[in-house]
């Protein structure tokens, strides 16, 4: 259990023996079983442990255990990348969100990853493209490792780099 807890800061390390505790000693969470119990109930049942939240349980029923239609209302990304892929603004509330996502079923975590995607690409598109010819050594004709010298970043503003 000592391993569960080594590093991060002192709030992370006990959340993390929390749900130690709660998965070895205590067998608050059984996983074997818990895949095969409904979302509901696998929600309700990690929420229980001390560090563990709605969302925590989402993302596990999403990337753990596969679940198709997990519809996490309260993640901002999510409400983002909604708003910016069906031009509403500002982005939905959770209530809102709840009620938008009906008609995804049971495909609602597919949508969800949508959503996150169409944040990141709405950020990338107002990232400034690097210059790679700056950025080229000219001896070796390769691009350089990490090498910044005052003309690479010459004419560079706080908004390039997103300050």
């Amino acid at each position: 259990m000592r391993l569960c807890a080594r590093q991060g800061s002192r709030r992370t390390s006990s959340l993390r023996y929390a749900i130690c505790r709660a998965r070895w000693l205590d067998g608050t969470i059984d996983f074997a079983r818990l895949a095969r119990q409904s979302d509901e109930a696998i929600i309700e049942r990690l929420s229980s442990v001390r560090g563990i939240g709605t969302w925590t349980a989402e993302m596990f029923l999403m990337f753990e255990l596969r679940r198709m239609d997990v519809w996490p209302v309260d993640d901002l990304g999510v409400r983002q990348g909604y708003g910016l892929a069906w031009g509403i603004d500002p982005p939905p509330t959770p209530k809102q969100l709840l009620a938008l996502g009906e008609r995804f079923r049971p495909y609602r975590s597919i949508v969800a990853r949508y959503c996150w995607e169409a944040v990141a690409l709405s950020a990338a598109e107002q990232i400034p493209a690097c210059d790679r010819s700056r950025h080229r050594d000219p001896r070796a004709g390769v691009p350089s490792r990490g090498r910044w010298t005052a003309e690479m970043a010459s004419g560079l503003t706080y908004a390039d780099i997103g300050i």
